[in-house]
């Protein structure tokens, strides 16, 4: 496993993102244990020292269970990062009862790595209102924080002018091969990098979309480099960057697990063949029209319990295979059909890709009705 030199502290370059871990079948957030704690063993053995979740993570549940996993290693072996949530956070003293709960949860004195939770403008105006930074701050001096940051969905006028007002020990963005240019990844990166503030990376897959490119885009890259699968390409990319310093992954499956351990495991930068070839994949990539969502699940639950990121995948997978029967088999058996969206928009308030998710659902729903 290759390290980095993280606010002091040696840390995995892969750490384990605690959002997607395998589920009990039929359910859309309940942990499968058995087999997420056989993950978390097998990358704790491994080398994998950082774990990165979140208070809202699989309905609220991520945290109370990776803490029952660590409670049983010794405390100086990993490092644990959590988020304040802010999307409906309306006072310190919900802060205060939260910030305990997760410590609760967590089985911890102190989090190695604190971060408020998806800023954005709206949020920002929210942390400044409510005194959210000097909340934590204070936390940080009675030693229940040893690094303060932040995990951010916005433009990067917006990260300047957060990285202006307050000083930050890290911060997490969202960066891949795609999202580079598609959401001006390149210059939020840059701007931290200007400011000597060290990267996390989130979503370098996309959420599992730079692991299913479709046929002609893979067989742009497969034809390149053969042993190489499609994932290690975008974690390839990312881990290239000098200021990126972990790459989270929600990986929920062996598979995925050992492909990235192997992965940060190399020092494998791209040759020029290379390069060329994923200059093109991406081109490639981009020609298509599928719906750009990471399954973040932010948007859930609906009001009219539509779901969205099944939704959304059942279409890319058309898009992408070009295999109509499957599509109409996998969307038919969706008890909610996207048809019956009322345009509430809670969820394009909610999505961190500013999609808009009430004309993309009916968009699909139109797509099934004409072919089905």
């Amino acid at each position: 496993m290759q390290y980095t030199e993280f606010c002091s502290n040696k840390i995995s370059r892969l750490g384990y993102g605690c959002m997607r871990f395998p589920k009990v079948e039929g359910s859309d957030y309940e942990i499968d244990e058995k087999k997420a704690s056989e993950l978390l063993e097998y990358a704790y053995s491994h080398g994998v020292n950082y774990y990165d979740t979140a208070w809202p993570y699989h309905m609220k549940t991520s945290e109370r269970f990776l803490g029952s996993f660590l409670k049983t290693k010794d405390r100086s072996t990993f490092f644990v990062a959590t988020k304040l949530p802010l999307f409906n956070l309306k006072c310190i003293e919900e802060a205060e009862e939260i910030f305990n709960k997760q410590r609760e949860n967590l089985g911890l004195e102190y989090f190695d790595y604190y971060l408020l939770h998806a800023v954005n403008k709206e949020r920002f105006e929210m942390i400044k209102k409510l005194g959210l930074y000097e909340f934590l701050v204070k936390k940080k001096e009675e030693g229940l924080i040893r690094n303060l940051g932040f995990s951010f969905h916005d433009t990067p006028q917006v990260l300047d002018e957060i990285t202006n007002t307050y000083s930050f020990d890290f911060a997490q963005i969202q960066l891949n091969y795609i999202d580079w240019e598609l959401q001006n990844a390149r210059l939020q990166y840059l701007i931290l990098t200007s400011k000597d503030i060290p990267v996390i990376v989130m979503e370098p897959c996309r959420g599992g979309a730079l692991s299913v490119l479709g046929e002609e885009t893979e067989d742009i890259l497969t034809s390149c480099s053969p042993d190489n699968s499609i994932s290690s390409w975008a974690f390839r990319y990312v881990k290239e960057l000098e200021n990126v310093h972990v790459v989270l992954s929600g990986m929920s499956n062996m598979e995925q697990l050992k492909d990235n351990i192997k992965t940060f495991s190399e020092d494998n930068p791209f040759d020029e063949k290379e390069r060329k070839a994923l200059d093109a994949a991406i081109r490639s990539f981009l020609s298509n029209k599928t719906i750009k969502c990471t399954k973040c699940r932010y948007c859930m639950p609906c009001s009219v319990k539509i779901e969205i990121p099944e939704v959304f995948s059942a279409y890319n997978s058309y898009l992408l295979s070009k295999d109509k029967n499957a599509f109409i088999k996998s969307y038919s058996k969706m008890e909610v059909k996207a048809g019956k969206c009322i345009d509430c928009q809670k969820c394009v308030k909610a999505c961190p890709q500013g999609l808009e998710i009430n004309k993309l659902v009916k968009e699909v729903d139109r797509t099934y009705m004409a072919i089905r």
